[in-house]
């Protein structure tokens, strides 16, 4: 099984994903599904927060491989064995890139689906940067003479935002913001907060970030 990228930015965006997935954790699996030519690629954050980026491309209709293999075969093609360190050749986007070994049984459970989410509202990319230097700050304050870890952990839950829209509403926690920023999917675009199935998902420029429905305060509006 390979992938085939539709341009040079397409490979160098999937990457650019996988690049980010492994810093955050060396030994992550992503999930990849290909449909209609798009490559969706799935990851798992430490953050408790699941992040998807789609490339134009072609490949299976869904697998499971380890992250950090696929990241350096799409970086490096493996022509003439190992490549020197920094090696950055010119690649044809229409090269194929074999997979790594299936790993589908580290996959835990099923994926949102993208059919019928319900938008809820826009947070402008300024909010939302400014909500995650506040989140940095008070990190940095509370964490003087307290155990940091501790004091992470309570702040990864504090519910930074609620987004409203008819009769219900959503109470973001910063870690939900907190991974689309590892992830580098802010742009100038707003946040687009909506709901997919038990999900709640985060739209940004460059990446959705999804965060389990039954882990966040989910209520009615009051009328």
């Amino acid at each position: 099984m390979s992938l085939i990228f539709g341009s040079a930015s397409d490979r160098a965006d999937a990457g650019a994903f996988l690049a980010r997935v492994t810093r955050l954790d060396p030994s992550a699996p992503v999930r990849v599904r290909c449909a209609d030519g798009v490559i969706a690629l799935w990851a798992w954050l430490p953050l408790e927060i699941l992040a998807t980026r789609q490339v134009h491309g072609t490949g299976p209709a869904d697998v499971t491989v380890d992250a950090k293999l696929l990241r350096d075969r799409i970086a490096v093609p493996d022509v003439v064995g190992v490549a020197a360190p920094g090696a950055t050749p010119s690649v044809s986007p229409g090269e194929p890139v074999p997979l790594p070994a299936n790993r589908d049984a580290d996959w835990p459970g099923a994926l949102p689906s993208e059919v019928g989410v319900q938008e809820l509202d826009e947070i402008p990319a300024e909010v939302v940067r400014s909500l995650l230097v506040a989140g940095e700050r008070t990190f940095r304050e509370a964490s003087v003479g307290a155990d940091p870890r501790a004091v992470g952990d309570a702040l990864l839950d504090h519910e930074v935002l609620t987004v409203s829209a008819g009769e219900a509403s959503v109470a973001l926690p910063l870690r939900l913001l907190l991974g689309l920023a590892r992830m580098g999917f802010l742009g100038a675009d707003p946040l687009r907060i909506g709901l997919a199935g038990g999900w709640v998902r985060a739209a940004a420029s460059y990446g959705v970030a999804y965060r389990r429905r039954g882990r966040l305060a989910l209520f009615p509006t009051p009328r």
